[in-house]
C-alpha cells in the first residue's frame, strides 16, 4: 500500500513483518515481529498511520514516523487492540471521525476511536454482538454515517455509525452466495 504521496510503499508479510520501501524500491525501514501470528491486513488511516491486523484477531496502530537512521522502526505499536477472536479478515478507516473498523471470523464488527489512542480507557474500542456468520468485508455508505458488511452466509449487514451493538438492517439473499463481493464505484456501492 503507497502513503498519501506516493514515494513509500507499505508492506506486510506472513512472517509478521512490516517493510517500507521508498521510491527506487530500496528497504528505507522494516518493523520485524510486528506481530506474534502472521499479518494479513494492513489499513492506512493518514499520511504517517498505518493499522495492521493478524490471523489472531490482533489490530495495531503503527506511527510510521517512529524510528531512527538505521532503517529499523521502533517495533512498539502505538496502540494494540485485542478484541477478534479470530482471523481479521477487513478494516477500513473513516478520516472524518478517525474510527478504525475490522470485521473478523469471530462474527463481530470493532470499531476502534483513534483520536486519544494514547488514552488507556475501555470506549475507545467496541465490539459488535455477535452475528450470525464470519464477516468478510466492512465498506463505509452514505458519506460514512453506515457501515455495511458483507458475512459468509450472503448477508449483508448494515451498522449506523457510532451505533456497534448489533446492526439496524440484515438482507439476506436468496441464492445463498457464500460471499457478498462489494465494488465501490465512484463512492456508490454495488453488491454483486
Amino acid at each position: 500500500m503507497f502513503n498519501s504521496t506516493g514515494d513509500q510503499l507499505y508492506t506486510i508479510s506472513s512472517d509478521k513483518s512490516i517493510v517500507t520501501l521508498d521510491a527506487n524500491g530500496k528497504i528505507a525501514s522494516t518493523i520485524s515481529k510486528a506481530h506474534t501470528k502472521p499479518i494479513n491486513k494492513m489499513v492506512l488511516c493518514d499520511e504517517n498511520m498505518i493499522s495492521t491486523a493478524d490471523d489472531s484477531g490482533c489490530v495495531k496502530l503503527w506511527d510510521m514516523r517512529q524510528g531512527n537512521m538505521s532503517n529499523s522502526i521502533t517495533n512498539t505499536p502505538i496502540k494494540s487492540f485485542n478484541m477478534h477472536e479470530d482471523f481479521v479478515s477487513d478494516m477500513i478507516y473513516n478520516e472524518h471521525t478517525h474510527t478504525l473498523i475490522s470485521v473478523s471470523g469471530d462474527m463481530t464488527l470493532c470499531a476502534y476511536d483513534l483520536r486519544n489512542c494514547h488514552n488507556n480507557s475501555k470506549d475507545k474500542a467496541q465490539r459488535s454482538d455477535e452475528q450470525e456468520s464470519e464477516l468478510n468485508c466492512v465498506a463505509l455508505i452514505k458519506n460514512g454515517r453506515k457501515v455495511v458488511t458483507g458475512s459468509q452466509d450472503g448477508t449483508v449487514l448494515t451498522f449506523s455509525f457510532g451505533k456497534w451493538g448489533d446492526c439496524t438492517d440484515r438482507c439476506k439473499y436468496a441464492y445463498h452466495s457464500p460471499c457478498i463481493c462489494l465494488l465501490d464505484y465512484c463512492n456508490y456501492p454495488i453488491y454483486i
